[in-house]
C-alpha cells in the first residue's frame, strides 16, 4: 500500500513518518515558502476572494521583502 501524498501540490511526502520528521526540522525560510505555497494552493482552489487574495499577496511580498533586507544585513 503507498502512503505516499502530495501537500499543496509541491512537497512529495512518503511515508507518514516522513511528514513528522519534515515538520519537526523546518526552517525559517522552509516555513515562509510553506505558507506561499499553502496560499497559492488555497487560492487556485477559489478559497478566498478577490480582495482577501491581493491582501495576502501584499503581505507575502512583505514577509519577502522584510526576509531579503534580513538577509543583507547579515552579509
Amino acid at each position: 500500500m503507498d502512503n505516499s501524498f502530495i501537500l499543496f501540490d509541491h512537497i512529495q511526502i512518503n511515508e507518514s513518518e516522513h511528514l513528522d520528521s519534515f515538520i519537526d526540522n523546518l526552517s525559517q525560510e522552509q516555513s515562509l515558502f510553506i505558507v506561499k505555497i499553502a496560499l497559492e494552493h488555497a487560492h487556485k482552489k477559489g478559497i478566498f476572494s478577490i480582495n482577501e487574495t491581493e491582501v495576502i499577496s501584499k503581505s507575502i511580498r512583505i514577509l519577502n521583502r522584510l526576509d531579503l533586507e534580513d538577509n543583507n544585513q547579515g552579509s
